[in-house]
């Protein structure tokens, strides 16, 4: 499958890769060079490691909503390049 990278440094991808791969707008790739070319992959985030800092966290704090920080951090224009 062949892309083509806009003036604006964009690349557009297909709707059926974007569905094959459960991406949608907002979600962070990871970009990486290797041997055979680039790889690009989707960037995860998990929680798992932050068990010893659990006794930071002041009790009766709502339930984190990921994708409510999500949205809010793409449309934070002090976040982009």
């Amino acid at each position: 499958m062949q892309v083509r990278i806009s003036n604006r440094r964009q690349v557009t991808f297909p709707k059926k890769m974007m569905e094959q791969l459960n991406l949608k707008e907002g979600d962070v790739l990871e970009l990486t060079e290797t041997a055979e070319g680039v790889l690009l992959r989707p960037s995860t985030f998990s929680t798992e490691g932050f068990g010893s800092l659990k006794h930071l966290i002041p009790s009766g704090l709502p339930p984190l909503d990921l994708e409510k920080v999500r949205y809010e951090a793409a449309s934070d224009p002090s976040l982009r390049d």
